[in-house]
């Protein structure tokens, strides 16, 4: 009995502690990378987003009263606009994380997905259409209404926060 049954359960429990550790240990070398190379993308995006703002010009804003959505708020030092990071859980299993730029006057100027989990093709179709669907007030795209909704609450709340922080002005 002990060798049919507990010897296999022991051995499988085992290989299964044996593998978690090595995910750990792979994990913890891997994190951090992973965190500096996302941090390092989004200087290009911002730079990007918003053409008008002079070199490394962006000043973080707090972030208190702005929606929950809102991760990181900037402006420039020149008055160009500002740029919002902002995630939310769509149909993926991880949030999709958005780089939004908004001038001074309040128009849209481009949004970058900067990490999401969505169905590659008819998911991830949302992100090269939902600026200029966003624009023209189109509800939805054919088939991925989940992740079209959550672009565009990021979208809205990215507007939320810089009435906010016009407001504060």
């Amino acid at each position: 009995m002990i060798k049919d049954y507990i010897f296999p359960i022991l051995t499988l429990s085992l290989i299964c502690l044996i593998m978690a550790g090595a995910l750990a240990a792979v994990n913890s070398i891997t994190a951090p990378i992973i965190e500096f190379a996302a941090a390092e993308r989004i200087g290009p995006v911002k730079r990007a987003i918003l053409p008008l703002a002079e070199g490394e010009s962006f000043v973080p804003l707090s972030l208190e009263g702005l929606p929950p959505t809102i991760e990181a708020a900037y402006t420039t030092t020149d008055n160009s606009g500002y740029i919002f990071i902002s995630s939310i859980r769509a149909y993926g299993p991880t949030p999709i994380q958005v780089i939004c730029g908004i001038t001074p006057d309040g128009e849209l100027i481009s949004s970058d997905v900067l990490t999401h989990s969505e169905t590659v093709g008819l998911g991830t179709r949302v992100f090269t259409t939902a600026d200029e669907d966003f624009r023209r007030g189109v509800d939805a795209i054919a088939g991925s209404t989940i992740t079209f909704d959550a672009y565009r609450q990021l979208l809205e709340d990215s507007f939320i926060a810089f009435d906010i922080l016009r407001g504060r002005e």
